[in-house]
């Protein structure tokens, strides 16, 4: 994972233009180690066991959970036809997560979807993604990036999420949200990514717990965790499991309510700080 040293610490001067520089993060940190890491609390919330199930919704290249797991029955989720994880026990369907008819209800004892939500447009498509989350899995995980990381992981710029052409969308949907329109909008139509505040996470998953998670140390590159019971499950999530995590994983923590609403004031003074 590679990005422009101007987007941390500004360019090198060469002459009267600042030129990037590439800053290799895998020289600070190991991705892979970062990413196993996140794996390893993924199974603990929802205390994964070897014969149970497992739907990856929006899997890739598997560098997230396939990587980590060759035990457990896995099937893998994606919109591009090619498979690109290859393991024994791995089978691939090409297919939308807005729509998953091919699944029964509660089909998969766990259903995990890792930095793919936020990518689901437009939000009517993403509502419908959630719903379907939820009648698949027994139980389900859900990893997307938190509204204030400090790094945003899909560009690795700073801030990247408050950029001014960003915040406009966001004010924007902000508003559709607090009207409550629930058809698509064409005020929404074609925006890349959604970022959702944790009070609006969890209205799309009823009942879900969501945290808090640094992925990267200083809280550099941050997580929301979104874990709960499917709408077919019998039983909410289990309280004791978080509070083992916390005492255990400082870096883990249950968001409070009055933290999980952003106002548009603090907005406009990070906007000012994004490239």
């Amino acid at each position: 994972m590679t990005m422009p040293r101007s987007g941390l610490l500004g360019g090198e001067p060469q002459g009267n233009v600042a030129v990037p520089v590439p800053l290799d993060f895998a020289k600070v940190f190991d991705p892979k180690k970062a990413r196993e890491r996140r794996y390893n609390k993924i199974r603990e919330l929802v205390s994964l066991s070897p014969e149970q199930r497992v739907l990856d919704v929006g899997c890739g290249t598997g560098r997230s959970f396939e990587d980590f797991n060759h035990e457990n029955e896995i099937v893998g989720l994606d919109l591009d036809s090619h498979q690109k994880v290859f393991q024994d026990n791995f089978r691939f369907i090409c297919g939308d997560a807005a729509s998953m008819d091919f699944f029964r209800d509660a089909e998969f004892d766990v259903v995990v979807s890792i930095g793919v939500l936020e990518r689901i447009v437009p939000y009517e498509n993403l509502r419908s993604a959630a719903t379907e989350i939820q009648r698949v899995g027994k139980a389900y995980v859900v990893v997307v990036p938190h509204l204030l990381t400090i790094i945003e992981p899909h560009s690795q710029v700073p801030f990247g999420q408050f950029s001014p052409k960003n915040f406009k969308r966001f004010a924007r949907r902000w508003h559709l949200l607090a009207s409550q329109r629930t058809s698509p909008s064409p005020m929404i139509e074609g925006e890349d990514l959604l970022y959702l505040r944790a009070r609006e996470w969890r209205s799309l998953f009823p009942g879900s717990i969501v945290l808090s998670y640094s992925y990267l140390a200083l809280g550099l590159l941050r997580d929301y965790i979104i874990y709960g019971r499917g709408s077919s499950g019998t039983s909410s999530p289990r309280s004791g499991s978080l509070k083992g995590l916390a005492q255990t994983v400082p870096a883990v923590r249950r968001i409070p309510t009055s933290e999980s609403i952003v106002s548009r004031k603090s907005i406009r003074s990070l906007s000012c700080c994004s490239p």
